[in-house]
Formats: C-alpha cells, structure tokens, sequence
C-alpha cells in the first residue's frame, strides 16, 4: 500500500468528529476502490449468525458468505447456533462452528455463547450476519467472546429494514440509504413432477408467528379462484398448516363461502390422501395441496418459475428469491407487525401500492387486474451492486494491515484511544 493511501486515512481521521468515526477512517478512505479476488486471498474471515426463529436468518448468512467466496476467493468460517441448518443448504461442516455448550440456540447475543478454542483463532474481519432485531449493533457482544475481535473490524449487517443506524456497516433493505437485497442468480430448475394442474403458491407462517394469518391466505385464495376460474382444474400449494387449519369446521366454511362461486369442488390433499370440503363430487376443481411443501432451496425456485402469475409469501428471503427469479409475478407479502417499514418501502419501490396495507398486502379481489413488472426494483436494489463497495473497501483496509505495519499500528492506535484528541496526538508524535 502507498503512502498516499496511508496519507488518505490520515486525512479521513482529520474529518471526524468523534473516535467512534475515526474506527471506521481505515476503511472509509478506500471507499471507490475495487477489491477483486487476488486482493482478497490472505484475509481471514468469520461469519457470526445467531438466527431468531426463522430459517431466513441462516440463508442470509449463506448468500453473504457466498459473496464474498466468489467475489474474493476467501474461505469463510462460520460461527452459528444453527449448524444442521447450514447444512441443509449444502454448506461443508468443516466451515462450521457451534457453541461448545448451548441449551438454547434462537435469538442468542455473542457475548453468551462460548465457541471455546475456536474463538481464540486470529481473523481479520468479524461480521455478524444478520444482526437479529432483538438487539443493538453492540461491538462489546463480539469482543467479549471473540479473542481478536475489535472495535474496528466487527461489521454488523442489519435484518431487512431494520432501522437506520450509523452502527450498522451494512444497512440491508429498501428505502433510504439502506444496501438492498440479498438477491441471487436462480438456479437451472425443472418443474415439479407432482404438478401437473395450473397451481399457484402460498408460502406464509402460521398464526402462532403472525396475526391475521386466516384472513391473509383466505383472501389470497378468493382472489385466485376467481381470476383464474378459467381452469378448470386449479392447485394451490401451501404449508401443510393451512390443511390442518381447514380441517376446522369454521375455517372450512369460512373457505368454501368465498370459493364455491367460483369452483364448485373444493379439495384439501396431504401425503396421506385427500378429502372434500364441498358435497358435490363434480364441476371445476380447486385442490389446496398441503403434500408438496416443504422442500429444499432449488425445488423452491422451481415452485415460483412454474406456478402461475400470483404469489404469496413471507419472509425476508424468500421475497427475496422469487424477486431474483421471477420480477414479472405478481409478488404478495404477508407484513409481520416487525415488517411494515418493509412493506411500506415495498409498495413504493417495487411499486406495488396493495402493500401499503396488511389488508391488502395478502391479495385482494381489487387486485385481480393488477401485473407487475419489477426489473428495475430488482435492478436498483440489489445488495450486490450497493453493498460491494463497502464491502471492498473494508477488504482493502484489510489487506493493507497485512502488508504495511504503519496500518496496523495506527488501527492499533485507533482502538486503543478513547478520545479524538488524544488520537490525533498521538499520530502527530508517531507518524
């Protein structure tokens, strides 16, 4: 590194205005460089994930540590209260690590988790991926449990739409200054060899994570029936909670009231068999398939690719995905009370005014005519193009402690410096 990068950090200190700003001069002054794979090779990364209550968590740290893999040519280590779930994405184990002892493995803080000697390994770079909204950006979370983790090379990456906060490095979501999404290059997929009728997809939680859980596929489901009653045979793929959901009377009736104009027959199918919601056992079909979900990530893509132009989803990451493969669907999200900053930013952005509201956001006979196209949403708002930078940058500062000792001394300096004047003393005597 030259001395006027060197001389670029100095002048980058000289702007701030507290120390805290000054932890973050280092690699602030490489921000507009570019960082490629060869620069990337002898920096050490860990990847800390504590998801909370949901499988989105740990996908976020996926499609993160493969970004930097491929961007950098850096192996990544991963340090998560939910390794089999890594796993199950097709991460190496040897990539892993879990807590030595942990009762409970959701919505854990750092600074309560022990990785034992695994810890005490020397990285370059700590980023927590995603920071849960259970709790504040807090570097003294990572240092407590984390040897060489320090307050200028712990990076958190906010959940989407989390709010803004100079703590957080990487501010993902829409709206604002925040970096995008996590978005993805789909996968080559096939159809589904179980889905031989037109279908459509539901892919929500249940009530026990979200009110108005009933009303938000109930109200999806009138929608399709009555846009696409031109089938005569029409699926509809959810979780199998909405099977055991419509084994209750009320909610069967409820169902049938809002479909049987539309299809005469209505038919609720597990993987031990199906049954009828509706007496008459003839005229058009409408068949709520709970045998197919769940299933893996690839399998996913290929439910979206081939199901028809309406989706339901929720969750950060699979919004995320049926953006990445499918901008031309019509994309409906169920907004978690934690979520409507999202769904507001959403309706604005993708545009897509029906998620202005929870009411409407699931479906609504209202939004029968309505077709999307959101190339430029997903073009705009993609974290590959928004994050990057940034994350070159920190790369960049990265490297440069390896290979000029002044870098590390000064970022020495930085961390062990309490006020901005005492900071700028002590450069004045050294450099």
């Amino acid at each position: 590194m030259s001395n006027k990068d060197f001389d670029r950090i100095l002048d980058e200190i000289d702007n701030c205005k507290t120390i805290k700003q000054a932890r973050n001069a280092i690699w602030k002054s490489f921000v507009g460089k570019k960082c490629t794979r060869k620069c990337g090779n002898v920096v050490k990364i860990a990847l800390l994930n504590a998801p909370c209550h949901g499988f989105g968590d740990v996908i976020f740290a996926q499609k993160l540590a493969k970004y930097i893999k491929k961007w950098y040519g850096v192996s990544v280590k991963i340090f998560t209260t939910l390794p089999d779930a890594h796993v199950k994405l097709g991460e190496d184990p040897r990539n892993l690590v879990a807590p030595v002892k942990m009762k409970i493995n959701q919505c854990r803080q750092f600074s309560k988790l022990d990785f034992g000697e695994a810890a005490n390994t020397k990285y370059d770079l700590y980023l927590v991926a995603p920071l849960v909204a259970n709790y504040n950006p807090d570097v003294s979370t990572v240092t407590k449990s984390f040897k060489y983790a320090t307050k200028s090379n712990v990076f958190f990456f906010s959940e989407y739409n989390a709010s803004l906060r100079e703590d957080y490095t990487f501010p993902t979501g829409v709206g604002g200054d925040r970096l995008g999404l996590m978005m993805v290059k789909p996968p080559s997929v096939k159809k589904l060899a179980g889905l031989r009728n037109p279908y459509s997809l539901i892919y929500i939680a249940s009530e026990d994570h979200i009110s108005r859980t009933v009303p938000c596929y109930m109200g999806f489901m009138e929608m399709i029936a009555k846009k696409y009653r031109k089938h005569k045979k029409l699926d509809v793929v959810v979780p199998l909670w909405i099977v055991h959901n419509l084994n209750n009377k009320k909610s069967a009736q409820q169902l049938i009231k809002k479909i049987n104009k539309y299809y005469t027959r209505i038919v609720i199918k597990d993987k031990d068999g199906s049954d009828d919601l509706t007496d008459t056992q003839t005229g058009n079909v409408f068949t709520i398939r709970g045998d197919i979900l769940p299933v893996d990530n690839k399998k996913m893509f290929a439910l979206m690719k081939y199901s028809l132009s309406d989706i339901l989803l929720t969750g950060d990451q699979s919004l995320t995905d049926a953006l990445s493969c499918c901008w031309n669907k019509n994309i409906f999200y169920q907004i978690a009370e934690w979520k409507e900053s999202l769904g507001k930013e959403l309706a604005k952005e993708l545009p897509n005014k029906f998620l202005k509201s929870k009411k409407t956001s699931c479906g609504t006979l209202k939004a029968i005519n309505y077709n999307s196209n959101y190339r430029v949403f997903v073009n705009k708002w993609d974290f590959r193009k928004l994050g990057r930078p940034r994350m070159d940058a920190i790369m960049l500062a990265s490297l440069a402690k390896h290979k000029n000792k002044d870098f590390e001394e000064l970022d020495d300096m930085i961390n062990n410096t309490r006020t901005l004047n005492s900071l700028r003393k002590k450069i004045d005597e050294k450099f």
